[in-house]
């Protein structure tokens, strides 16, 4: 985004997203919040208050990472929604089980999109015992692929697992992550 919000200049309540001043001005501190679940269904009473409110705060952008692939769908609309909301799209180390070769076909072809600027939220998570981590260790490995395939980012999840994250992460960096 290359327009940044004006919160300074407000004087009236804003009432919707359109009502917004842009400008290019450089001294505005720019903010994104890279990671909202605002796609769950705690936000389905007030999402639209949310993202208002976001705005208010002087908040550019969302980006919404993907968790399981029953999400998936649900989160690319909502970023297509609104112009300032993102995705990303993967599946969680919780349910790393559910990381098949469609849903990794799917996850590759989400990745296009040019509202997904991520692929995650992606990593490992000992704490609980939601999914073996041998499972967890090639579901994080066959997102990173297709990351560094697509060119994005991840977004990592990281619980009592920090080892093993560093040491895939540092064997996966061969500068296209």
């Amino acid at each position: 985004m290359t327009d940044i919000l004006e919160t300074s200049r407000l004087t009236e309540p804003i009432d919707s997203p359109d009502d917004l001043v842009f400008n290019d001005s450089a001294e505005q501190f720019k903010m994104i919040d890279t990671h909202c679940h605002l796609d769950t269904e705690i936000f389905d009473n007030d999402r639209e208050e949310v993202i208002l409110r976001a705005l208010q705060a002087g908040i550019e952008a969302i980006i919404i990472p993907a968790i399981e692939p029953n999400t998936f769908g649900r989160v690319r609309d909502l970023a297509h929604s609104h112009e300032m909301l993102y995705y990303a799209i993967g599946v969680h180390p919780h349910d790393a089980a559910k990381l098949t070769d469609d849903v990794l076909e799917e996850i590759e072809k989400l990745a296009a999109d040019e509202k997904a600027v991520a692929i995650g939220e992606i990593g490992l998570d000992y704490y609980y015992d939601f999914c073996e981590k041998s499972v967890q260790i090639e579901a994080f490995e066959n997102q990173i692929a297709i990351a560094k395939k697509q060119k994005l980012p991840i977004i990592v999840h990281s619980r009592e697992s920090n080892e093993d994250i560093l040491n895939i992460l540092q064997k996966e960096q061969d500068g296209s992550l």
